[in-house]
Parts: structure tokens; sequence; C-alpha cells
């Protein structure tokens, strides 16, 4: 089992600053598949729980990232009395030092396919941007990916301008829950499932979900009365 020491080396913030795509240098490399996760820990003892912090993060970039340059990243988000999530978007600077434990985790390609539906909200997007960095490469592979946040301020840019490509190969539709801006639709997540699965053509496709249990829940059910099966849809949830 990997277990290494990292170093904070790049951090870039939502708008709103609740959101964080925090890249280190682990001191051991290793391989991992995308859509993986790993243990982050602090290196000391939080005050009021008097053990090191601790929770999974699934990684938000590449392999090839880390074999070039030496970097593995993963998006957090701010949330309410999260100890962790307030150490990774407050309490972490260059430099910071980090303990990284695995990688563990199925929601990775097997190669069956080469259509593919991402579908994340929040920070479940985190295993969505390594999955599609990796996978648009190839111009044989298709994807559709549906992304959706409550307020456009939770968006990082890097984030909103990897999204913004629509081609042939590609198609992104992004949407807002709580807010209204030109380049998003409003709703749910659940409203486009049936235009991505025609823009896809419905038939041998992967799907990626990763979010809300509620969500993640959701889509699967409406999925499977679609005739997906279960080796089809591979998911987690936050």
């Amino acid at each position: 089992m990997l277990r290494t020491l990292a170093t904070i080396s790049h951090i870039e913030y939502s708008p709103s600053q609740e959101v964080t795509f925090v890249r280190c240098v682990p001191e051991h490399r290793f391989t991992f598949e995308e859509g993986q996760f790993l243990m982050v820990e602090s290196v000391f003892n939080h005050a009021e729980l008097g053990k090191p912090l601790k929770k999974p993060y699934s990684i938000a970039t590449t392999n090839k990232e880390l074999q070039e340059k030496g970097t593995v990243g993963f998006i957090v988000k701010k949330t309410m009395d999260g100890y962790m999530s307030d150490f990774l978007t407050k309490g972490i600077t260059i430099g910071t030092k980090i303990v990284l434990t695995w990688p563990a985790g199925h929601m990775t390609d097997d190669g069956t396919n080469k259509k593919y539906l991402f579908v994340s909200t929040g920070s479940g997007i985190s295993p969505m941007v390594g999955l599609y960095n990796e996978l648009s490469l190839n111009s044989e592979n298709k994807i559709v990916n549906i992304f959706g946040e409550r307020h456009h301020r939770h968006i990082l840019p890097s984030v909103e301008t990897l999204f913004s490509r629509n081609d042939d190969h590609v198609e992104n539709i992004l949407f807002l829950s709580q807010d209204e801006h030109t380049l998003y639709r409003s709703g749910h997540v659940q409203l486009w499932l049936d235009e991505a699965l025609r823009s896809l053509g419905e038939a041998d496709i992967t799907v990626f979900v990763c979010g809300s249990p509620l969500m993640v829940d959701d889509i699967r059910q409406m999925l499977t009365e679609r005739w997906f099966t279960k080796d089809q849809i591979k998911y987690e949830k936050y």
C-alpha cells in the first residue's frame, strides 16, 4: 500500500474561495488509473479531534501528468463543519505537507466502449476532470459531459475552460441549479439525460456518475429503466 509525504505545489481557487484545485508533489512517485481516489491526511493532529485529519479525495489529474511532471491533484469543496475541507480550502499554502495513501477505487475505464457519458455535480467533478482529460485525447471516443453546480461562483476557472469544448467528439452540457448565467442552463442534471443519450446513440455506452447520493441513485435508476446494465454504470457518491 502506498503511503507517501507530498508537498502542495499549486492551489487554484474558485471565485467564492470555497472550491480549490490542489496539486501536490509526492516524494514517492506511483501509478494510478483515472477515476481512482487517494486518502489525504494532515501531518498534524487537529486541536479538537486530537488526531490527524483524514479523508478520501478523487484524483482530478491524469497518470501521465504524474509521470511527466511529478504532480497529482484533487478538487475540494468547502462543506459545513468539514474539518478536512476547511483545511484544504482555507488552511493550506504552497509548501504545506500532506500525506497520501493508496490509490484505490474502481470507477475506471476498462476500454469496452468508445462512447462515454459523464454525470457529475458539485465536488463529484473531481474524478471526471481526470477521466475527461485522458479519454478526450482519443479522437475515436465520443464524450457527453453533464456537469452542474448550485452557483457559478463555485466553478473553478480551469474547469470552465476545460468544459467549454463542443465538437464532433465532445459535448458539454453545463447547468446551474440556483443561479442564472449565459453559459449555463438552469435546473437539475436529470433534465438532460435523454438529450445526452440521443447524442451518444443510446447503445454501447460507459457511464461515470459522481455526486450526492440522491443524484447518483436517481441517475442509476433512470439508466436502469433505459436498459443499461450494472457493468455499464460506474459511480461514486459524496
